[in-house]
């Protein structure tokens, strides 16, 4: 998704052209982050005293909600998701040069060779801070956005354990909520479609989409 088609996207869902809440959005200060140092710090200490990021950012921000950025490295891949899609879009300045100028939420980072594979694009309608910020009237069709109350359901309906390997937070997992179908591959939030998984399951299916 270029710039072009991003404004489009924003113009067909009657929304501001860029989401309302850069600035003040910790999914985007740790877009930020990553791309200028590939080591977030969620202090964001660097980016306050290199003006990256507004004086008032921790005054004003907003609350981080699943589903969290993160980001992993095995040997010279880097694999990261869940990333804010307007940093590679109109931070061009912050994002690094082969990244390309599209609104890229995650992908592989093949070190060695400065190139992406398995891209996943969005649009900030489908961020869950926007979601939940009142600003959204189309939040109920959002395929990323889990319902508080779904996000409990699916809790209780799975014994507050994961799904894929059966451990819960008393053997130290901690817990998320999946999408089975994924939403690249059409996956909703309906309650039928989310699952309890643990922070390393969840990591290792990655954008899969599994049977249940």
């Amino acid at each position: 998704m270029n710039k072009t088609d991003y404004i489009n996207r924003s113009n067909q869902l009657k929304l501001t052209p860029r989401c309302p809440l850069i600035g003040r959005c910790p999914r985007w200060a740790y877009t930020l982050e990553f791309y200028t140092s590939q080591t977030p710090d969620h202090s964001f200490s660097r980016l306050k005293s290199e003006g990256l990021i507004p004086p008032t950012f921790e005054q004003t921000r907003i609350p981080l909600l699943p589903e969290v950025p993160w980001h992993s490295r095995n040997n010279d891949t880097e694999t990261f998701d869940h990333f804010c899609p307007e940093v590679p879009l109109f931070f061009r300045s912050t994002t690094p040069s082969f990244i390309p100028e599209e609104a890229i939420t995650g992908a592989d980072w093949i070190a060695p060779t400065s190139t992406l594979q398995e891209v996943t694009h969005g649009h900030y309608s489908e961020c869950p801070e926007f979601s939940n910020s009142g600003n959204s009237k189309i939040s109920k069709n959002n395929a990323r956005s889990v319902r508080p109350k779904d996000r409990f359901a699916a809790l209780e309906r799975d014994k507050h354990r994961c799904v894929y390997c059966g451990k819960g937070p008393n053997e130290g997992a901690i817990l998320e909520i999946d999408h089975a179908q994924s939403v690249n591959d059409g996956g909703s939030s309906d309650l039928s479609n989310l699952v309890t998984a643990c922070f390393e399951c969840n990591r290792g299916k990655g954008k899969k989409s599994v049977t249940h």
